[in-house]
């Protein structure tokens, strides 16, 4: 038993290519001995005295499964299973079934000749989150869907197909949701027959090639939450094209709260509903067919036209500077009350952006004007849900308020919309600190330099967070919480 403790020199290697070739996944030294004791785990389900009994096995074994027992992809996904967050429920980030019931499905009704709509939960693991969906599309009264759970796990799938869920997995759904599309069996819940006519479920390798687009192309809805987290970058890349040529023009794309497709591809534009991002995707552009040129007609020469005397105009001058800029100058000078005399002038106009809002909503906030930054906060997301600073500033407003919960997903929704806004790390850094969490923090201002070292985005609120200044601040709270651990 002795044996099974720790790898052998190359068997850590081993595993982890075996896993990453079959399902994309990766994995890096930190994350060894989750690896060790899931291999343990199955070494010793399996009979095997060895960690290289038990690897011999994974390759003597086709790829998939047969009559006779579960092939490579079956046993490796068994395995997998140990290592990956498989804690799901009901609902789970409910504002993208919001967004979804809300936002996305009247763009998709009424459908051409009756067309059912089509949804893919890729990944799907135990179908809380097909069943989810298939909830959501019956409270709109969409009564004709096919829903498709996806997953590399059997024994997910097992569970999926069953559909009987624990008190815990749906308590995010209301009593009266709960009494109308489910079963009481004890303290179990039952998917009921309106949830399972909508929905089936198959086994699929969403990295297998090659992968069968044409089965899957038209789809209105997909949900690939929590999935590309795990793999490496070639196989996120490939998943993410993947995707694309099977959501339909128009449809939509769901990840989860922590991916993006920010530089993975331009197939789809951001949109946000109710706090739940999601991507659509684009319309295909119509380029005209070419017309023929036609031909040219010979015509007699013009008559030369009489010369005029040309007068000199001065080129026009450089463009007087916008009420954003001349507070940002001021700014920089040190002058706060010409920066907000500025921005006030500026907001002034019915077609202002979000930009001066924010910036003068900031200057309030530091002059301790809670309710009017918190006001013209409001003001710059209702001009563009889709600024991450007017989202910045939404959290340091609720952190101000001593509401670190809120200002913790604000400050997120900032990242994901910027992922190389440092600022919006620092921020985070400083609020992990107030609530104690010195490794969290240290993580977010590590990343803040990096950002910094490699040319963060910019930021309307940058004039009040100058790069070096921000770089300065990040280094002295990063060893001070260092520091603190140390004591």
């Amino acid at each position: 038993m002795s044996r099974l403790t720790t790898f052998a020199d190359g068997e850590y290697e081993a595993f982890r290519d075996l896993i990453g070739e079959s399902f994309g996944l990766q994995f890096d030294g930190s994350r060894r001995e989750a690896l060790c004791l899931a291999v343990r785990t199955r070494t010793l389900a399996c009979g095997d005295e060895r960690f290289q009994a038990y690897l011999d096995r994974l390759r003597g074994l086709p790829v998939r499964g047969t009559q006779a027992g579960p092939g490579r992809e079956g046993e490796l996904g068994r395995l997998v299973e140990l290592l990956t967050i498989q804690e799901t429920s009901f609902f789970r980030n409910p504002e993208h079934f919001r967004a979804l019931a809300e936002a996305v499905l009247p763009g998709l009704l009424p459908r051409p000749g009756g067309r059912p709509i089509r949804v893919w939960s890729a990944g799907c693991a135990t179908g809380e989150e097909p069943y989810s969906i298939a909830l959501t599309l019956l409270e709109t009264g969409t009564q004709s869907a096919e829903i498709l759970g996806s997953d590399v796990s059997e024994a997910a799938l097992d569970v999926a197909r069953a559909g009987r869920y624990s008190r815990r997995a749906v308590r995010l759904v209301p009593g009266p949701l709960l009494d109308r599309y489910f079963h009481r069996d004890k303290d179990r819940f039952l998917a009921g027959e309106a949830l399972r006519r909508l929905v089936r479920f198959e086994y699929l390798n969403l990295i297998q090639e090659p992968f069968p687009t044409t089965r899957f192309s038209g789809c209105d809805v997909v949900f690939c939450r929590n999935v590309i987290i795990y793999l490496t970058p070639e196989c996120v890349r490939r998943l993410v094209r993947t995707l694309a040529e099977c959501v339909a023009p128009g449809g939509v794309l769901f990840l989860g709260p922590s991916e993006t497709l920010w530089q993975l591809s331009t197939d789809f534009e951001l949109a946000e509903w109710g706090g739940g991002f999601y991507y659509r995707r684009r319309q295909p552009v119509h380029v005209p067919e070419p017309q023929p040129v036609p031909r040219k007609v010979d015509s007699p020469p013009p008559r030369p036209k009489p010369r005029r005397e040309i007068r000199r105009v001065a080129p026009p001058g450089p463009p007087a500077p916008s009420g954003l800029e001349r507070a940002q100058q001021a700014l920089r000078a040190g002058d706060a009350a010409s920066a907000r005399a500025a921005l006030e002038a500026a907001i002034a106009g019915e077609s202002i952006d979000a930009p001066p809002l924010v910036l003068l909503g900031y200057l309030r906030l530091s002059g301790g004007g809670v309710e009017a930054a918190a006001d013209l906060a409001r003001r710059a997301l209702a001009r563009d849900p889709l600024c991450p600073d007017a989202h910045l500033l939404e959290g340091l407003i609720a952190r101000e308020q001593g509401r670190h919960e809120e200002a913790l997903a604000a400050f997120k929704r900032a990242l994901y919309l910027e992922p190389a806004s440092a600022l919006a790390r620092y921020q985070l850094g400083q609020l992990h600190v107030l609530r104690g969490q010195r490794r969290r923090a240290q993580h977010e201002f590590a990343e803040a330099i990096r950002l910094l070292d490699a040319g963060a985005a910019p930021s309307v609120l940058g004039t009040a967070y100058p790069p070096e200044s921000l770089r300065r601040a990040c280094h002295v709270t990063w060893e001070k919480s260092r520091a603190a651990d140390q004591a």
